[in-house]
Formats: C-alpha cells, structure tokens, sequence
C-alpha cells in the first residue's frame, strides 16, 4: 500500500476549503494511506477556524498557522517560498518512509481532478520524478513554467520588458497569454525544466532535496516552484507535465479570454464591494468548468 503526504499552503479558504480538501483526499485514497499538512499565513476571513474544524474531523489532517507574515516578508514570493519551507521541513522530518508528496493548491484548482487521470499517471511513474498536472482549458501556470522553446525565462520580465515598448494589453500577450497554450488530452508526457498548475507529484526521496528558497542576481525572491523544481531538472531529475492528469477547465488565471468572463469584468466595474465581486467571479468560473 503506498504512503502519500499531501502538503500545501492556504490563505482566505474559508469558501472552498472543506470542499475541495475531502474531495482531493478521497481521490488519493484509492491508492493508499494519506496523510495531508496545511501552512496557512495572512488570512483575513475564517479559515484557521475551518482547518481547525477539519483537525477536529480528521486524524489524518493537520496544519500549521504561521500567523501575519505580510509585514515581516512583504515579497509575495518570499513569503510564499517561506511558506511553503516549512511544509518541506514537516516532509523531511517524518519517520514514517513515504513513496509520494502531492503538493496541491486547495482553492478551487482541483475539483476535476478523477482517480482514473491519478491511477494513469502513477502507472507510469518509471517516466518521471515529479509530474504536474494539465487543464482542460488553457495550460495556466507560466509564472512556474520553464521549457527551452515554450518558456524559457521568466514571464513576468518578459511582461516589464514589453512594457517597455508596448501597451499594456500587448505585454500581457507578448509576456504571459501567448504561451497559455490549450494542450491535447492525448499529447502524453511533456518534458519541462519547471511546471505547477495546482498539483505536482513527487517522488518523496526526490521531494526532499530541493528548496523553495532562492534569489536572482538582483537578489529579489524566485518563484517558489521556479527554484524549487530548477535544482531538480538542473540534477538530472525528470520533471513532466502529464497531458491526461486534468485538476480543472477554467480558473481566474485562464478564463479571461471567454465571452462570459469578459462580461463579468465589465459587469464587476460598477460593483462595490469587494466581497460581491469574488462571488460573482466564483460563479462564473464554476459555470466554465461545468
């Protein structure tokens, strides 16, 4: 039977958490026993009290709250890499030997996420060392992605760069939107330097040899997976994005482009509250996926 520790970081989950927890549990199940570690930090709304209830419920959940770290690490990535650290040092520190760690974001990211697409993919572990997952809607995650040709710096530089010489909208497509490619189902394994999209799988002795914490030359925070996954594909390690292991459709980062979403932007302008505004761009996006 195989071990598997879930680990991931959260903040403001409070609508989603429960939810998207039991039902990415209960598919990771199928295949063994799982034990899932939380660090949550800068919460605003109930979630601390929501994974305590899960705590509560669950002898197999638990979590750490790392409180306001906003003011003390105020570069997001810097805060979430330390974030994300102190998951890594839980991992290392267990006496129990595992076979995979399965970092997952639980925001939403993961509700189409079938034990067919997971019992396939592990099926095929001998071809990688970490794998990421695809979505059925564009391909999202570009800020963590590295690959030779599709993206081989960071998007978000490129985006300044553009900047630089275009309007905005041109940077965006230029830095970010042009490399969101909507990749076939059936296009197998694809081999990248760097990927996330909302779930990877890690061999757990590979897990344990990298670190989330890194600078550039400028000595400015790396994105967490950038650095983290860098190390290990640098090292020989074979990272993959498995067309098949479909985690979502749509999400805030690939559904502008839609008709829908393009009108609830117009529609949120004249909104005040902030709070509407998530609900309203929760509902959209949970009729995308449906």
């Amino acid at each position: 039977m195989l071990k598997i520790q879930i680990v991931g970081v959260v903040r403001d989950v409070e609508h989603v958490i429960k939810k998207e927890f039991n039902y990415v549990e209960k598919i990771f199940k199928n295949f063994g026993e799982v034990n899932t570690f939380l660090v949550e930090s800068d919460s605003i709304d109930q979630t601390v009290d929501c994974l305590s209830e899960l705590s509560r419920s669950n002898a197999h959940f638990s979590f750490k709250s790392l409180g306001v770290l906003e003011n003390e690490i105020p570069n997001r990535y810097g805060r979430i890499a330390y974030c994300r650290e102190v998951y890594l040092e839980y991992v290392k520190n267990l006496q129990t030997k595992l076979d995979y760690v399965v970092v997952v974001d639980l925001d939403g990211m993961n509700h189409n996420l079938t034990v067919d697409a997971v019992k396939s993919t592990l099926e095929n572990q001998d071809r990688w060392d970490a794998v990421f997952a695809n979505q059925a809607g564009r391909y999202y995650d570009i800020g963590a992605l590295r690959h030779s040709i599709w993206s081989p710096i960071d998007c978000f530089a490129a985006y300044d760069w553009a900047l630089s010489v275009a309007d905005a909208q041109s940077a965006k497509l230029f830095g970010v939107q042009s490399k969101m490619l909507k990749i076939r189902k059936n296009a197998g394994m694809i081999a990248v330097d760097s990927a996330y999209g909302g779930l990877g799988i890690y061999k757990a002795n590979v897990f344990k040899l990298s670190s989330y914490i890194g600078t550039d030359l400028y000595q400015n925070p790396i994105l967490d997976f950038v650095c983290f996954n860098l190390f290990l594909s640098k090292n020989n390690y074979k990272l993959m994005i498995d067309s098949q292991l479909i985690n979502c459709k749509y999400n805030s980062h690939n559904a502008g482009s839609t008709f829908i979403f393009k009108a609830f932007r117009n529609l949120s302008k004249s909104l005040p509250s902030t709070t509407t505004k998530s609900l309203i761009k929760r509902i959209v996006i949970n009729l995308l996926s449906k």
